[in-house]
């Protein structure tokens, strides 16, 4: 049993001690909040809000903040797909932007490449079109010329079987 004692006592004394030291108190430090930026779906509303020409309140308060509502303004504004491609190739050397807003870019060029595509098909579509307009105007043009030489033809025929009566009487 004194082994007990001996061997539980140290222990004891040495929980007693560490535990009454007391730890120094770290003075609290205010935390400062660092601007940072945007979630991706501020960053949508931020450019939706451009393009449907809704007014939004600039606080400034994430990082970038005010060149992204102007350069929303200037991308949604762009009446061409080329000015548009130039002003995101502007914006993304702009800053180390996060990888969420390096895909919203990405996307943006994609539909840019997308609608160039489809306005140079619409183009080729639009100059087949009045080539065949034109091609069926000169046909409709030549099919009237046709239909009057039929018409006066006819006429002649009628002429000439009438006049073998017309002579009879």
């Amino acid at each position: 049993m004194k082994r007990l004692v001996w061997f539980i006592c140290p222990w004891l004394l040495t929980g007693c001690v560490l535990s009454s030291d007391p730890s120094p108190v770290e003075p609290a430090v205010p935390v400062v909040q660092l601007p940072s930026y945007a979630p991706v779906s501020v960053l949508m509303s931020w450019y939706l809000a451009a393009c449907e020409k809704q007014s939004l309140q600039h606080n400034d308060s994430y990082l970038h903040e005010s060149y992204l509502h102007d350069f929303f303004n200037r991308y949604c504004r762009a009446k061409g797909s080329t000015s548009r491609l130039a002003a995101l190739k502007q914006v993304q050397k702009q800053a180390p932007w996060p990888e969420s807003y390096q895909h919203f870019f990405a996307l943006l060029k994609k539909e840019n490449q997308h609608t160039q595509r489809l306005a140079g098909a619409l183009r080729v579509q639009q100059k087949a079109v009045k080539r065949l307009t034109t091609e069926l105007n000169e046909v409709t043009t030549q099919l009237d010329t046709l239909k009057a030489q039929l018409a006066q033809l006819q006429r002649k025929r009628l002429e000439q079987s009438l006049q073998p009566l017309n002579d009879e009487e």
